[in-house]
């Protein structure tokens, strides 16, 4: 799975976001250094417990620029499940928030 985080120039702030994602239960991700792939620009989870992932997003705020996020996750279940909002903040600043919209996610084996 892969997710952006687009950071425009004058965002709050150099450092790490915290991205959280709620992978939909028809899934499991997985946290095995296996996928990992050396693509420098592609972030990888710092956390997977149970079905929430996170991200560390990294932003310059003189250039602005997106973070690309990627995890791997298995089907368990298929069907039609909810997908809930990711979230994006920057810790200590509560005002530093942004989500994606849920959405639904038909899993199925291919």
């Amino acid at each position: 799975m892969d997710l952006t985080a687009t950071f425009q120039v004058g965002a709050l702030a150099q450092g790490c976001y915290d991205v959280v994602e709620q992978v939909p239960s028809g899934l499991a991700p997985i946290d095995v250094d296996y996928w990992r792939t050396d693509e420098s620009d592609i972030t990888w989870p710092s956390s997977v417990v149970g079905q929430e992932v996170t991200f560390c997003a990294a932003n310059d705020p003189k250039t602005g620029s997106a973070a690309h996020l990627r995890y791997v996750a298995r089907i368990v279940n298929e069907g039609v499940f909810t997908w809930e909002p990711a979230i994006m903040q920057l810790a200590g600043a509560p005002e530093a928030l942004a989500f994606t919209p849920a959405t639904s996610a038909v899993i199925a084996a291919p």
